[in-house]
């Protein structure tokens, strides 16, 4: 029986991990605050009859106190449950944490920083395609993701946006003549036309590559701040 209800309970608090909402703390604060001024312009004449009256509270009624006590203590419940499940080990957590860390192994803002600056250029450093080629090779395997709703949710779009950045790369980056093989250029050999004025084609493919690595960008530290958010990192990426 209490291995059942044992059960049970690690099945709640692993479903709450899934569907929870981010930031539900500060909301069970704003619930809390709700009720407890409810509470008290229940009790004062003035309060009452400027903001509550309007909105169809009856003075001479037990609604209004009702409900305040009634959010104050959903607000307190949700408040305390939430604290007490997010101090609890859980597989889900340290699966999605592990996940998580792999990530920022992968691709670290540094390098993700000196990519983005080099794709300014429109410059690509082999190296660094192949760190990033080698992340989304390891995100295609549908065990690296993760059980947080939200989370995943952030993951997939920063999946694709690589994902179309680096084909982007690979279609439109040629290694300019008389340059090492390691480091690629957009279009290198047609970026300017017979007048010396930009190609463009070229123009074109500069915006295009401009709004791929935009999205990239975004999408990554839009992921990076569900982590913060989770307590995965102590600080927001700039």
């Amino acid at each position: 029986m209490l291995k059942a209800f044992k059960n049970v309970v690690e099945w709640g608090v692993n479903l709450w991990l899934r569907v929870r909402p981010p930031k539900i703390q500060r909301y069970a604060g704003y619930v809390i605050l709700g009720g407890l001024a409810l509470i008290l312009m229940s009790f004062n004449d003035i309060l009452f009859e400027y903001i509550l009256s309007p909105i169809g509270f009856k003075r001479n009624g037990l609604a209004a106190p009702i409900f305040g006590v009634t959010l104050t203590f959903l607000g307190l419940v949700t408040l305390i449950l939430d604290r007490l499940i997010d101090s609890q080990p859980s597989k889900i957590r340290d699966q999605d944490q592990k996940l998580f860390q792999q990530v920022r192994t992968l691709a670290p803002w540094d390098l993700l920083d000196e990519f983005l600056n080099d794709l300014h250029n429109h410059n690509c450093w082999n190296r660094r395609f192949d760190m990033l080629s080698e992340l989304l090779l390891y995100l295609e395997d549908d065990a690296h993701t993760f059980v947080d709703r939200n989370m995943n949710k952030s993951l997939l779009a920063f999946k694709h946006d690589l994902a179309v950045l680096l084909d982007f790369i690979a279609h439109n980056f040629f290694v300019p003549h008389g340059l090492t093989p390691d480091r690629q250029c957009l279009h290198p050999d047609i970026s300017l036309d017979r007048t010396g004025q930009e190609n463009d084609f070229f123009k074109e493919k500069e915006q295009e590559q401009k709004k791929h690595s935009n999205s990239f960008e975004v999408t990554y530290k839009k992921l990076m701040e569900q982590g913060r958010l989770r307590g995965m990192i102590s600080n927001q990426i700039e």
